[in-house]
């Protein structure tokens, strides 16, 4: 089976059906925190390793934005627990070595992704369970100068939560293939400081990227 077959097959949970294409694109709602889990596979000049992601992430549109905290594993390597600070309004994010107490300052490009992104192709509507929870996929093609290939995702129905999320391509010299799990969705955001409050030995100057910040990005390709 190959690897696209399989990315298919989470999306779609084994069961599809045929209803019709919704309006348009949906947006998430403004406040809220989920977890995920995270698998990547990458091929950097020949070399292969796996990368794990386990984490909790506070999403506020209304502020401009994202909190993480989680644990990274990469293959061969000690579990490493970080934090990701990233703020919209101000154009910057903060990658955080929780263990060692490390902390790097990079630009943020781009504008905060509120909704599935307009030029996203509807795929199939799914359902979980014994359709007790219905989800709707897409899939978009990537095809820029750092960046090429199909990123799939799929949201709940009528909430527009997020549910999976998979990349399949290449990112610069190395070949990826990431697939994401959602769960454990709780409205709002009861202590916004534990996700968004910058530790004071995080620089006030912009700095180069780490090598962790490197690896997150594997998981996280922006479209």
């Amino acid at each position: 089976m190959s690897a696209k077959t399989i990315v298919f097959l989470f999306l779609v949970a084994l069961a599809t059906s045929h209803a019709q294409a919704p309006a348009g694109p949906c947006c998430y709602p403004d406040q809220f925190v989920i977890a995920y889990g995270s698998q990547s596979g990458i091929s950097h000049f020949g070399t292969a390793a796996a990368i794990g992601i386990f984490a909790n992430s506070a999403f506020d549109f209304t502020n401009k934005m994202i909190g993480e905290e989680g644990t990274l594993v990469v293959e061969g390597q000690p579990p490493k627990d970080y934090k990701v600070i990233q703020d919209y309004a101000q154009g910057v994010q903060y990658t955080i070595d929780r263990g060692e107490s490390k902390c790097d300052k990079t630009k943020l490009a781009g504008p905060m992704q509120h909704c599935v992104p307009g030029g996203a192709i509807f795929n199939a509507t799914a359902y979980l369970g014994d359709k007790k929870l219905n989800i709707d996929s897409y899939y978009y093609v990537i095809l820029t100068p750092q960046q090429q290939g199909r990123l799939a995702l799929s949201v709940t129905q009528g909430d527009c939560l997020p549910n999976s999320y998979s990349f399949t391509g290449k990112a610069g010299p190395t070949s990826i293939l990431t697939v994401t799990g959602y769960f454990n969705y709780v409205q709002g955001i009861a202590d916004p400081s534990a996700f968004f409050d910058v530790p004071d030995y995080c620089p006030s100057y912009i700095t180069a990227e780490s090598e962790l910040l490197k690896q997150l990005k594997y998981q996280r390709v922006q479209y």
